[in-house]
């Protein structure tokens, strides 16, 4: 689930970035007696979503490092005898605070590797997740155990305890106390540390009141609103800016070969995230034992242009009322609409006849697929709004 640029939500998926006072990077690995194991993944609106068992229980977990330590839902919990014990505080993708009820597995199983006494925070993964079906994350106190390689195009995971040997671009990375890998990028001649989360479905994401002025005169779509959610639920109103040029990026002296998306955004913890996206046009090596990462570049890959389609706006459940949540302020045939205005009914359907979010959201996906126009009912007037570019700005 994510609210993305193009489609009805624009939502970044980073289950939780997490802080705690507990023993986040406890636990071990027992290697498989292969050494070297491969497993299939499938990739959901571009998160990867694995099969693990944790305490001998078969399940569905998303894979991302940008979670401090990894987490269950209360009915697989259940499932798998993972008893509840204390709270943990944790610091969410949204920069709020909530608390969370932390427990111990005995063991994972991912690809014959099992991972030892590793911790998990029990959570509700409806709230950033609602229309798939995961029994939780795979985080970083795992991740950062082995060493992976991931083949985005052949939807394969090779796992091992030794470091691979791969040729391709090498980026160094450290880890924080709270597990998270951090790497510095160059942007322009600006020296960026980076919190790396694959589980953000964004590209490059920048503190908008650090380096606005770097794409001063530069092209940027606009969106005002709410543009994220976490464990913690919807995030911050929020203005965030999309520069609508790919911009280069290099790691120490070397220009990496595909270009970023990058967005600009208030409110961030660290001053820079790169995202699942910056990596899928690449083989991805994560080797922990070293703390590097190794980019193969894939020769196919072409740096395209990325002035998208879309609707403008973002419509969503919020309590007991169906509201704007997000829109680009810039587009003519928006005028008049504000953040948080109560919608009716899309293309004169309640939101009653949906059944559902999920139901609503494979409504809007197959509008954008077809590329038709879609009839908003706010309170007081109607509103048609075509599948189209979006207006830009000039920063300055």
């Amino acid at each position: 689930m994510k609210l993305h640029s193009v489609s009805l939500l624009f939502i970044l998926i980073t289950a939780c970035s997490c802080v705690s006072t507990s023993d986040l990077n406890r636990g071990f690995l027992i290697p498989s007696a292969d050494e070297l194991t491969e497993i299939e993944f499938s990739t959901t609106k571009d998160l990867i979503f694995l099969e693990a068992k944790v305490n001998g229980v078969s399940g569905i977990f998303v894979f991302d490092n940008g979670a401090s330590i990894s987490a269950v839902n209360p009915d697989f919990a259940i499932r798998a005898n993972i008893k509840p014990g204390k709270k943990s505080k944790i610091t969410d993708a949204n920069n709020n605070q909530k608390s969370l009820k932390e427990s111990t597995a005995d063991t994972v199983i991912i690809g014959g590797h099992k991972f030892i006494k590793t911790g998990f925070y029990i959570l509700d993964t409806k709230k950033f997740l609602p229309c798939d079906t995961i029994d939780g994350i795979i985080g970083a106190s795992i991740i950062n155990k082995a060493n992976w390689e991931i083949d985005f195009i052949r939807k394969k995971m090779r796992i091992s305890s030794r470091v691979f040997e791969n040729p391709g671009y090498k980026m160094s990375i450290s880890f924080s106390s709270n597990n998270s890998s951090f790497t510095t990028i160059s942007i322009m001649d600006q020296l960026i540390k980076c919190k790396i989360d694959l589980g953000s479905s964004r590209n490059v994401k920048l503190r908008k009141e650090k380096y606005y002025s770097l794409f001063l005169n530069a092209e940027a779509e606009k969106r005002v609103g709410i543009v994220s959610r976490s464990v913690t639920g919807l995030g911050n109103i929020d203005t965030i800016y999309r520069i609508s040029d790919l911009v280069d990026i290099t790691h120490g002296q070397t220009k990496l070969p595909v270009q970023a998306s990058v967005q600009l955004f208030s409110r961030m913890k660290y001053a820079g995230y790169i995202g699942i996206d910056f990596f899928n046009d690449y083989l991805l090596t994560i080797n922990s034992n070293t703390k590097e990462y190794i980019l193969s570049e894939n020769k196919n890959h072409q740096n395209l242009p990325q002035k998208e389609k879309s609707f403008g706006i973002v419509v969503y459940p919020v309590k007991d009322h169906w509201l704007v949540i997000q829109l680009n302020p810039n587009q003519k045939r928006l005028k008049g609409i504000e953040v948080m205005d109560k919608v009716v009914a899309i293309d004169n359907i309640p939101f009653s006849d949906f059944g559902g979010f999920c139901e609503f959201e494979d409504y809007w996906q197959k509008k954008k697929e077809n590329e038709e126009s879609i009839l908003i009912s706010l309170e007081q007037r109607h509103l048609e709004i075509p599948f189209e570019k979006q207006t830009s700005i000039i920063l300055n």
